[in-house]
């Protein structure tokens, strides 16, 4: 069942076994709740999203991570694939490869670094590209958070974990973290298995949960 924030913070409290605000304040519940939808998508690769068109430049190979997706803002974890203007992806190169490697379909090869991707060679004439990427999402207001609901079950159990911690009771919030970080890794096993994603071309950092 899809998650609204009110029915987060219920899960948390329900875990934390205080039903009614005492020691916890919803504020900060609501506040977990956002950490966890970051964590998860940061961590499950769950958010995708096409990325708004971008209009290149002569001579010029690299450009910053998409922050818009149509005119909403976002922030670009990692670029799945670039898709040019006649519906053809380019073809990814790791790094070390830039400038060595030739593309027979006459379209430039592609990497990223620094939360930019770069071209190879540079494009010599202004032309369309639109990047598929994988997004960081929190949740607004009271409404259906906005990771897929497949995930929404991982959101109590950081919840719980981040309020243990607060109320000092380690043991409790290490054996939460565990279940936490034993689901996530388990999904992203089966999405490596079938979609070959979990090394986002090794760009995607360590993303532990704040303390």
């Amino acid at each position: 069942m899809a998650l609204t924030r009110a029915n987060a913070r219920s899960a948390i409290r329900t875990l934390l076994n205080e039903p009614v605000a005492k020691f916890f304040l919803d504020i900060e519940i609501d506040g977990w709740t956002d950490e966890a939808c970051r964590d998860i998508s940061i961590n499950t690769l769950c958010a995708t999203r096409i990325g708004s068109a971008i209009t290149t430049t002569s001579g010029i190979s690299t450009y910053a991570y998409p922050t818009t997706v149509n005119t909403t803002a976002v922030h670009t974890i990692a670029i799945k694939t670039l898709i040019d203007s006649n519906n053809k992806s380019l073809a990814y190169i790791s790094p070390d490869l830039m400038g060595r490697t030739e593309n027979e379909s006459g379209l430039p090869n592609w990497t990223e670094w620094g939360n930019s991707f770069i071209l190879s060679p540079a494009p010599q004439t202004a032309t369309t590209i639109t990047p598929y990427i994988w997004v960081e999402l929190g949740c607004t207001a009271e409404e259906t958070l906005q990771i897929p609901g497949a995930y929404h079950h991982l959101v109590p159990l950081y919840g719980a974990y981040k309020g243990f911690q607060k109320r000092r009771s380690y043991a409790e919030a290490a054996a939460l973290f565990q279940q936490y970080m034993a689901q996530t890794d388990r999904i992203t096993t089966r999405l490596a298995q079938k979609f070959g994603i979990v090394d986002v071309k090794q760009t995607v950092k360590e993303h532990p949960p704040g303390d």
